[in-house]
This record gives C-alpha cells, structure tokens and sequence, in this order.
C-alpha cells in the first residue's frame, strides 16, 4: 500500500507536465541584437612575432547588415531543411518497424484530473503517435529495444502508467508541436527575405533552443534506461529511488518542454 501510494505521489508530480498547456514563454522578449547598419564578427587570424614565429590574435572585422541577414537566413533555412529530411526519414522508416515496436506504448494517452485516458482507438492514430514517438528519438532503433527491454523488467503498473504518460504525451506532443513549426516554416520560407535582423535572429536562437531539447531528452532517456538496468532490494527501495530520480533528473526538462506549446504559437504568429 506504501508503495502505491507513493507512485500516485510521483503520478501527481508529473500530471501537469503530461499535459504540456505551457503558460510560460521561453523568452519574456525578442532577441536584443541591434539593427544598426553595421555589425561586427570576431575572427582570429595569424600574426608573425618574429622571422619565425606566429601568434594568433582577434580581431573586430565590420561586416554589413545585409551580410548578417545573409548568414541568419541560411542558418535557419539550413536547420529547416535537415528537419523536413527527418519527418520525410521517419515517415518511411515506420512503415518498415515491428508491429510490437519493442512492446513500447503508442498510443496516445493523456493525463486528466489524475487518470489516464487513452485517445488513439484506431491503428492510423497510433500509426501516428508511433512515428512522431520514434522521430523523438532521433529514428535510433537501439535505444527503442533498449527502452522496450527496460520496460519489460517493470512489474507494477503506477510506474507504466507514469511512463506512457510522459513518452506518449510530452514525446510524440513535442514532436508534433516542432513538426507543425518546422512544416509552416519550410512553407513560408521566402518570408525570411523580407525579415528584420532582430526577428531572423529570434526564430534562429529559439529553433535552435527548441530543437536542442530533443539531445536533452533523449539523454535522460538513456538515464532512465541505465536506472532500470539496476538491481533493486525490493520494491519499495526502488520506488523511493525512482521518485528521488524522476525529481532530478527529468522534473526541470518537463517543465521546458511545457513551454515549447506557446513558443511554437510565437513562432508562428511572428510569420504570419
């Protein structure tokens, strides 16, 4: 009894982060990069000390406003273009995968006033659900028979329910959120011409901060996988370990990931 108790301890820490309604922005402003005419990049070149010896320095070379849109553009079309190669990637890498997929939950499944409902009924939806469930894991399949046999080695039912909550939901909703950005994005592409220095800099450092949340996620899923691999004395001694690790080390990403929702309206308000 304890120990169910607990796991609804843990179920209630999580609750809110699983349905990632983010009120937070991750940024209270724009970027604060002046729109002057003129910038300034810092480059090291190589300077002689003597007949035989060279030292490197740094110097300030101005480069133009025009060079500076130049070089945001590029970045954020370049890092639209390798998403849009990786949704095409995993929508016909999934077709090829197991149809147990490593007995991995699926199925979309969101948390409401302490429950879990499940909302794919059909094999489309999940179909959904799995691929964008997959594509959060940057397409690595081993991680997925990793994660799966992990899975495999839990017996109490709080801690799955837990488990599909937070990679059903805040997994595949994460991913969904990026893919509708990323896809308005690569459609209104042209718009990027036309953009001042101080927006082209907002969106290439929040993409840039969206999309690094995936490295940081798929990092502490590998936590969680060596968590599991432990050997526990008894059951109670490994739900007392598993609240104390859910707290350090997935507590603060969840809480990021609750932001990504309203940034991705930002985004996309600011190319409408």
């Amino acid at each position: 009894m304890n120990g169910y108790l607990l796991v609804l301890s843990i179920v209630g820490l999580v609750l809110i982060a699983c349905s990632l309604n983010g009120n937070d922005e991750h940024n209270n402003g724009k970027s604060k990069i002046d729109n002057g005419r003129n910038k300034y990049i810092v480059r090291k070149i190589g300077v002689r000390k003597s007949k035989s010896e060279f030292v490197k320095v740094k110097v300030k070379k101005e480069i133009s406003a025009e060079e500076v849109i130049f070089n945001l553009r590029s970045a954020i079309v370049d890092l639209i273009s390798r998403e849009i190669d990786k949704i095409k990637y995993s929508e016909l890498k999934i077709m090829s995968e197991p149809r147990d997929f490593y007995g991995l939950p699926f199925s979309y499944i969101l948390c409401r006033e302490e429950k879990f409902l499940l909302v794919c009924f059909n094999l489309e939806c999940t179909r959904m659900y799995r691929r964008r469930f997959y594509a959060s894991f940057d397409y690595n399949e081993n991680k997925l028979e990793e994660l799966g046999a992990s899975f495999a080695k839990i017996n109490f039912s709080g801690i799955i329910d837990l488990l599909n909550c937070i990679f059903s939901v805040v997994s595949c909703e994460y991913q969904l959120k990026v893919e509708s950005l990323i896809e308005n994005m690569n459609l209104k592409r042209n718009m990027f011409v036309i953009m001042s220095i101080e927006n082209l800099d907002y969106i290439k450092s929040n993409l840039e901060w969206l999309l690094s949340l995936r490295k940081e996620w798929n990092s502490r899923v590998d936590e969680m996988i060596g968590f599991f691999n432990k050997d526990f004395k008894g059951t109670e001694l490994m739900l007392k370990e598993f609240n104390f690790f859910m707290n350090q080390r997935f507590k603060f990403l969840i809480e990021q990931m609750e932001k990504v929702g309203v940034l991705v309206d930002d985004l996309l308000e600011l190319m409408s």
